[in-house]
Order: C-alpha cells, then structure tokens, then sequence
C-alpha cells in the first residue's frame, strides 16, 4: 500500500504486481512486475516502466518519473582501460577503479541534471554475485518535487552497467520492495 506520496492519484501509476516476467538482452536479464513495460534500446540501454511512469517534463520531453532505466557507461575505448573495470582489475594501483568509474558517471550524470546531488555515498554490493556499487542520489522530479534515483553499477566487459532506480520521494520507500526484488533477480550473459 502507497503511503506518503508526492504524485496526484491522475499520475500516480498502479501498484506493481508481485507476478514477474522476464526482460533480457546481450548483456542481462531482469525480472519487473508483469504490469510494467520493458523498452529496449540497442543492444543494452533499457527503461522498465509502470504505465503513467513516464510523464512530459514540460519542455515536450518524455521523462522517467517511476521505474529504471538501464545503459551502458563507456569511460573509454581502449581495452587496457576496460581491463581495469574487471573484477580481476580491483586494487591495481593504474587503471580505473569501480569507484573511480562510478564517480564519473555520477559527475556526468550531474551535468545534465544541475540538481542532482549525492545523499548516501556509494556501498558495496553483490549483482549476481558480482561486486558492484549501491548510491543514493535525489533529483528534480518531472512531477515537481524531489525524487530519489537509486544508482547501482557493476563492471562488465563492456564497459560500466548501471541501473537508476526512479520514484518520488515520498513513493521511493514504497517502490523499494520492488526495486530490490528487481535487482536481484538480474543475471548476466
């Protein structure tokens, strides 16, 4: 049941099922709640949405107000730099670290969105048994207000996987359950 929200009941979107289907690609596969639509974008980007999740952001734009969106985060071309991101790769004083790739993203994530800011600094944790960072973030709500983006990413030989988990602020706490049901089941290729 929604508590606190921050949404008028014309957008609020309907409470996710606790029935799953599949949404997979070349690089993942995840499970969302059966009443919520997965887009995909190339061979990797996606958004999984409950519909009304996605609103007009007042400037003629299609903007996720509910739901995650997932890409793929390239620092860099080369192969060396790749090498880096690898789990093998952690802890080798050259190279880019988890941690230093996460806060480029996070800059560059920044200077599209002014307001975004930082609330909980990045924390370790698993994705299919795969180390990878877990940082709460808050933004401008396209429904006005603050929302929290939620912002998981893990190295992949790709480059940088991440996952932004969206809903108001006074939604988030409600969307959570189904978020982390969402993260979990993710498995890679």
């Amino acid at each position: 049941q929604q508590t606190g929200t921050t949404a008028s009941s014309g957008t609020r979107p309907g409470w996710p099922s606790d029935r799953v289907r599949p949404f997979e690609n070349s690089v993942f596969r995840i499970e969302h709640p059966d009443n919520w639509q997965a887009y995909g974008q190339g061979d990797v980007a996606a958004t999984i949405t409950p519909d009304r999740g996605m609103v007009d952001d007042g400037q003629g734009n299609r903007a996720l107000a509910y739901g995650v969106i997932v890409n793929m985060y390239e620092l860099r071309a080369d192969s060396y730099y790749r090498q880096q991101l690898q789990p093998e790769g952690y802890g080798q004083s050259s190279g880019q670290s988890l941690e230093d790739a996460t806060n480029r993203l996070i800059e560059e994530l920044r200077r599209s969105n002014q307001g975004m800011r930082i609330i909980r600094s990045p924390e370790s944790v698993r994705v299919d048994g795969e180390r990878a960072l877990s940082t709460d973030l808050s933004n401008e709500s396209p429904l006005g207000g603050r929302e929290t983006d939620w912002l998981v990413t893990v190295p992949r030989p790709e480059g940088l996987l991440f996952f932004v988990f969206v809903a108001p602020d006074g939604d988030f706490q409600s969307y959570n359950h189904t978020f982390r049901v969402m993260l979990d089941s993710v498995r890679f290729r």
